[in-house]
């Protein structure tokens, strides 16, 4: 329940409520959150969005430049770290003609945000403002400052992209997240709350085991949801029972986010609910909104950020190559970031998009920069969801790198699980990762998940290679880490 993450007396209430009373309460919760959420300027920036679909590339990019200019006189003006940068490197915003002169603004690391946050934050009034904090899957801090209208802007993108698969609002939508809605140790349900002003079922991710599956599918088949959304790893559990027990459950579309949605993940959750599955990229710094359409591809919501992708010598990714996302946010102006290292990699695209939108593209969203196996070699490897699509009698992977010359493979078998699957595993990683590592496959009962309900695919602890990136050479000098 969302009301109670940053609470713990209100958690504790929470808990001990009769399962009628929780309903109420996320009900409460909502009507609190509705004229934060979808008051103000959601409405204006929904329209304009939808307005915007047609645009050409040129009206994007100038309409991006635009932004591009009003954010960095703002900063330059009234927040202290760009105040204090812009003036080290004579740098004027006002003169700005395309989106290039971004390149004299160096890279931002989140070191650097969450050390001096104060620092990122404009002294100009822009309305009420509201505190956040994200650890992501690092497990480290962040203290973030939006403002109600940043709020509304960024959920007027969400639903613009649930608009892609005729989704409205007031439609029935199941969510899996990592809202506490039940007691850790509750092994009997309802493992879910129901939010009558949303029309939201909302369903923990963090109660999914074997006995409690059947009371999932149950709830889900019950509410007839005509979105599912949330983390891909608990969607697809609840997509793997469903294809053992042939029950139906048919919405519209299914929209992953907060984890990398992988190929084999996909495959499943497509054929369980018999609909497209799509992966929606936000953040909680409010710089970018990257939404995947029916073709695969990821289209840059060029209204709130503005996307690089990056070699570690800070040069621009060719389309084809995966590099590392550098992003601008254009509608966070209580705290602006400019050139942000947000922690993920992509693959920029070779090709226009068949779906004929015509914002700028990414083939794939790769996953993090800690999703990433280093080789004895020095070889920096991601995308290994692969290895197991086609591997079905696998339930649930992980794969730990502790040191630079051993990985640790976690499998949670299906009931066919053979030692011919084990063999398929070990061939496609030695395939990918070569013959210098040593990698050893354990089948366990249950992945670990984060304390927000969160899996986390690969799991390194061996640093990054971070390349000429000036400041971050200068961290890695300083003995600084640089996973984000």
């Amino acid at each position: 329940m969302p009301l109670t993450h940053s609470n713990k007396l209100l958690r504790k209430i929470y808990f001990h409520l009769p399962d009628c009373f929780k309903n109420t309460l996320a009900m409460t919760y909502s009507i609190i959150n509705d004229t934060k959420r979808y008051g103000g300027v959601f409405q204006e920036q929904l329209a304009t969005l939808e307005k915007n679909a047609t645009r050409s590339l040129a009206e994007i990019e100038q309409d991006q430049v635009d932004n591009l200019k009003r954010i960095l006189i703002h900063a330059g003006t009234t927040v202290p770290y760009y105040i204090q940068l812009f003036k080290k490197l004579n740098f004027k915003p006002a003169n700005i003609e395309s989106l290039d002169a971004l390149k004299q603004i160096p890279v931002l690391d989140k070191e650097t945000v969450r050390m001096h946050p104060e620092e990122f934050i404009s002294n100009a009034n822009e309305g009420k403002r509201i505190i956040a904090h994200t650890s992501g899957t690092t497990g480290k801090a962040l203290k973030l400052v939006v403002s109600k209208a940043t709020e509304q802007l960024s959920y007027a993108g969400v639903w613009f992209h649930y608009g892609w698969s005729g989704i409205r609002r007031g439609a029935r939508i199941a969510t899996f997240s990592g809202h506490p809605v039940a007691k850790p140790e509750r092994m009997e349900p309802p493992f879910w709350v129901f939010n009558r002003i949303e029309n939201e079922l909302l369903f923990s991710s963090q109660h999914i085991t074997p006995q409690t599956l059947p009371a999932y599918l149950q709830a889900l088949q019950e509410f007839k949801p005509e979105l599912i959304r949330g983390y891909p790893s608990s969607i697809y559990l609840i997509a793997l029972y469903r294809l053992e027990t042939g029950q139906k459950i048919l919405p519209k579309a299914v929209y992953t986010s907060s984890e990398t949605l992988l190929d084999f993940q996909r495959k499943v959750i497509e054929e369980a609910f018999e609909c497209k599955a799509f992966s929606y990229y936000g953040n909680a710094e409010r710089v970018a909104q990257i939404l995947q359409c029916s073709e695969g591809n990821f289209h840059i919501l060029t209204e709130t950020g503005i996307v690089e992708v990056l070699n570690p010598d800070g040069s621009p990714t060719p389309p084809g190559e995966e590099g590392e996302l550098v992003c601008t946010g254009l509608i966070n102006r209580t705290m602006p970031l400019i050139r942000y290292r947000i922690g993920d990699r992509a693959i920029p695209a070779t090709a226009s998009c068949a779906c004929g939108r015509n914002s700028p593209i990414l083939s794939t969203i790769t996953g993090r920069v800690d999703d990433i196996i280093i080789t004895p070699e020095g070889r920096h490897i991601g995308r290994l969801g692969h290895v197991f699509k086609n591997t079905l009698n696998v339930k649930e992977a992980q794969i730990i790198q502790d040191t630079i010359d051993t990985i640790h493979v976690k499998i949670v078998p299906r009931q066919n699980y053979s030692a011919e699957d084990k063999k398929m595993i070990m061939a496609e990683l030695r395939f990918r990762l070569g013959n210098e590592i040593n990698i050893i496959i354990d089948e366990v009962v249950q992945i670990p998940r984060t304390s927000n309900g969160k899996q986390r695919f690969i799991i390194s602890k061996v640093p990054l290679q971070v390349g000429n990136i000036p400041h971050l050479a200068e961290n890695s000098r300083q003995g600084k880490t640089m996973r984000p």
